[in-house]
């Protein structure tokens, strides 16, 4: 009657050891984290995650920028890359270059960043408006000029150390800004808005639409009459009336 707790005492004890022992055989058997790998990709350039929006170049860098202050650039035409540091968490939506061979980018998070002309020195400046801005462009004189939701324009003709502001107060966003010359410039954007400066971005006017409400994605002006559009499923309109009149292909 007294000997059960006892053979159930010395039962447990077995297991314990049992237990204890595989423990220890699978701990011997685990192989070392080798990492090698994983340092390897992180020193490259660019990165799997990497989502490139935008791309500029002035005479000797090319400059692309992407999501999570990914900017990388070129001074061999291509031929390797180096990774900036990340310089903000925001995605960057648009770069440009300027005549005097430095850069200006925005990211989303409404900021200019002027980068020098080796795309190495980085400078922010935080924009005023409460739109969201969408692209950025540099004038054949130096000015900045932004433009984003409710066609808003914004311009600095101090290197964003100040910023104006003007609206067409159409509730339209634009994607793409493009200076012609000195004085003429497009806009274009959300249901086939064309917009038009012929005063260097001071002021803008409707210079026309795109058929049925086409959705600008990208443009592209080589003059104030001959333009193309694109947008989604592969469509590329072609103007050459300022906008007034369009052509279609795919």
């Amino acid at each position: 009657m007294q000997e059960a707790p006892m053979r159930s005492l010395r039962t447990s004890g077995v297991a314990l050891v049992f237990t204890s022992a595989t423990t220890l055989l699978l701990t011997g058997c685990e192989a070392p984290l080798n990492l090698e790998a994983v340092r390897s990709i992180e020193n490259q350039p660019t990165k799997r995650t990497d989502f490139y929006q935008a791309m500029a170049s002035n005479r000797n860098t090319i400059v692309v920028a992407g999501n999570d202050g990914v900017l990388l650039s070129s001074s061999d035409q291509g031929k390797s890359w180096k990774r900036q540091p990340e310089i903000t968490g925001s995605s960057f939506l648009a770069i440009t270059s300027c005549p005097d061979q430095s850069f200006i980018a925005l990211s989303f998070d409404n900021t200019v960043w002027h980068g020098d002309a080796s795309a190495k020195n980085w400078v922010k400046h935080a924009l005023p408006s409460q739109e969201q801005m969408m692209t950025v462009a540099c004038s054949p004189d130096g000015k900045w000029v932004t433009a984003g939701s409710f066609t808003t324009f914004q311009h600095s003709a101090d290197q964003g150390e100040s910023w104006n502001e003007a609206s067409l107060y159409e509730d339209a966003i634009i994607n793409n800004l493009q200076f012609i010359n000195q004085d003429q410039a497009i806009a274009t954007g959300e249901y086939g808005l064309v917009l038009k400066s012929e005063d260097g971005g001071e002021n803008w006017d409707i210079a026309g639409y795109a058929p049925d409400e086409f959705y600008i994605h990208t443009s592209y002006f080589k003059d104030a009459d001959n333009g193309w559009i694109g947008g989604l499923n592969g469509f590329i309109y072609q103007t050459k009336s300022y906008g007034h009149f369009w052509c279609t292909g795919r």
